[in-house]
C-alpha cells in the first residue's frame, strides 16, 4: 500500500535536495546481509556526523535518509520554541485529560517547558510538557531537577516524529508510529499479565504471499520468524515479528513491529524491522540490552518480557479475511485513523519541527493517552496508563479553563 504521494525516485530526489539546502553531505550504504536494509548519516562540511538513520524495505534508501533528517530535528535544541506553563494549568487542559502521565503532574505552580501542538482535526491547541515528546538533553535535565516532575523523563520519547515529502505524508507516518508503539505496549503488557490478551492472529498463507510481493522478494526467508497480526481499534493493523526461538547471541528477544491500515504493509514492516535490528545490533545496543535485562529480571512479573515466550505460543487463530487491494489517498487514510481514534476517546495533534522550501517537512504527532509501556524494553522503568490512573492528581475540572 502506498503511504507516499511521490514515487521512490521522486522522494529520493526531494530528500537529497533537502539535505543540500541545509549545506550538509550524506553517506548511504546498503547492508551486506540484505538489500532491504540501508544505513545513512548526515555530515557537515568538516565530515562531522550530525545524525544517523536506518531504512528498511524496498525503498530502504529513502527511509534511511528520511530518518537522518528526522533525528536531526527530533534531538535538536527546542528551547526557543518552549513556553513555561504551570503544572496546575497543564492539568486543566481538556485535550489531554486522558493522558495519565500528564495527570500525575502535581497541582502546583511549578512551571514546565512546554511545546505547542495543534489538533489535527482543527479548532484547538494544547501545551504538552516538552520532556514527554522531546529527547533533548537540556530539556530533560530541566525536568529532572525538580522532584515533583522528574518522573516525566522516564516516559520521554520522540515517537511520532516523521519526515515527509508533503505534510500529509509526515502526519500519516507519525500517526502510524504512535499507534504502533501503543499497540506494542499492550502486546507486552499481555505477555507479563498486565492486560488481557488482544485478539492476535497469525496471517494466512495467502496474506503472506501478498507480503512477499510487497517486499519485491518472493524468496525472502521468514521461516525463522513468528508473525503476529492485530486488528486494532485505532483503525489500523499492527504486526509484530520475532524469532521462533530466542537466539542465544541476544540477551533479549528482538521484536520488529509495523502499523498500517493495510495488513500487508503492517506485516512487511514488522518483518523488515526484525531483519534490520538483527543485522544492525551493535555494542551500544548490547549495552542497553544488559541494562534492560537487569531491570526486567528484578521483578517476577517483568521476566516474561526478556524472552517473550508467551508471544510465541501456537494457539492463535488464522486471519484469513478478504483484503481490499485498493489504496485510499493519504488524506483519506489520515481521516480514517483520526476518526477511529476519536471514537475511542483519543484526540490527535501535531507540531511542525521544520518546513523546507521544496515542500518537504518534519512533523511530530502526539496522541494523549497512548501507552508508552514499550519503553520498558529500552531500560526505562515506566508503568502502563491504567496503573498511572490509580495515582492521578485530583483536580476540580473547569470547562472554561485555558492556558
Amino acid at each position: 500500500m502506498s503511504e507516499r504521494e511521490f514515487t521512490a525516485s521522486e522522494a529520493l530526489a526531494r530528500i537529497t535536495d533537502t539535505i543540500s539546502s541545509l549545506g550538509l553531505n550524506y553517506t548511504l550504504n546498503l547492508s551486506k546481509t540484505s538489500d532491504l536494509i540501508a544505513t545513512a548519516a548526515l555530515t557537515d562540511k568538516a565530515g562531522k556526523i550530525l545524525s544517523e538513520g536506518a531504512g528498511k524495505g524496498p525503498s530502504c534508501c529513502v527511509g534511511a535518509l528520511a530518518e537522518c533528517i528526522e533525528h536531526l530535528y527530533a534531538t535538536g535544541d527546542v528551547n526557543q520554541q518552549t513556553t513555561r506553563i504551570e503544572s496546575r494549568k497543564i492539568l486543566l487542559q481538556k485535550f489531554t485529560i486522558v493522558d495519565e502521565v500528564i495527570a500525575n503532574l502535581p497541582n502546583k505552580d511549578i512551571s514546565l517547558p512546554c511545546l505547542l501542538f495543534s489538533d489535527i482535526s482543527g479548532g484547538s491547541e494544547v501545551q504538552v510538557p516538552a520532556a514527554l515528546i522531546s529527547t533533548n538533553r537540556k530539556l530533560l535535565e530541566t525536568t529532572m531537577n525538580c522532584p515533583d516532575t522528574n518522573f516525566l523523563a522516564r516516559y520521554s520519547t520522540n515517537s511520532g516524529t516523521a519526515f515527509g515529502c508533503s505534510f500529509n505524508e509526515a502526519i500519516l507516518h507519525g500517526l502510524n508510529e504512535v499507534v504502533e508503539r501503543h499497540t506494542l505496549s499492550y502486546l507486552l503488557m499481555s505477555a507479563c499479565k498486565q492486560s488481557l490478551r488482544q485478539y492476535t492472529y497469525t496471517p494466512s498463507p495467502t496474506l503472506m504471499s501478498l507480503v512477499c510481493l510487497e517486499l519485491c522478494d518472493a524468496s525472502i526467508d521468514i521461516s525463522w520468524m513468528k508473525i503476529l497480526l492485530v486488528e486494532s481499534t485505532s483503525g489500523v493493523f499492527f504486526s509484530a515479528a520475532l524469532p521462533n526461538e530466542s537466539e542465544s547471541q541476544f540477551i533479549l528477544c528482538l521484536v520488529g513491529s509495523g502499523c498500517s491500515i493495510s495488513p500487508v504493509t503492517a506485516i512487511a514492516r514488522a518483518i523488515t524491522e526484525l531483519i534490520q535490528i538483527t543485522a544492525l545490533h551493535d555494542e551500544s545496543e548490547k549495552k542497553l540490552d544488559s541494562i534492560t535485562y537487569d531491570l526486567l529480571d528484578s521483578h517476577p512479573l517483568l521476566r516474561n518480557l526478556i524472552k517473550l515466550a508467551e508471544l510465541r505460543k501456537d494457539d492463535l487463530a488464522v486471519w484469513n479475511k478478504s483484503i481490499d487491494s485498493r489504496t485510499p489517498p493519504i488524506e483519506k487514510q489520515i481521516k480514517l485513523i483520526v476518526n477511529s481514534l476519536k471514537r475511542t476517546g483519543h484526540n490527535t495533534s501535531y507540531r511542525v519541527l521544520k518546513k523546507f522550501d521544496n515542500g518537504c517537512i518534519v512533523t511530530q504527532v502526539y496522541i494523549p493517552g497512548m501507552d508508552r509501556f514499550n519503553l520498558i524494553r529500552a531500560g526505562s522503568a515506566v508503568a502502563p496508563q491504567h496503573i498511572l490512573r490509580c495515582s492521578r492528581t485530583c483536580v476540580p475540572y473547569d470547562e472554561t479553563s485555558s492556558i
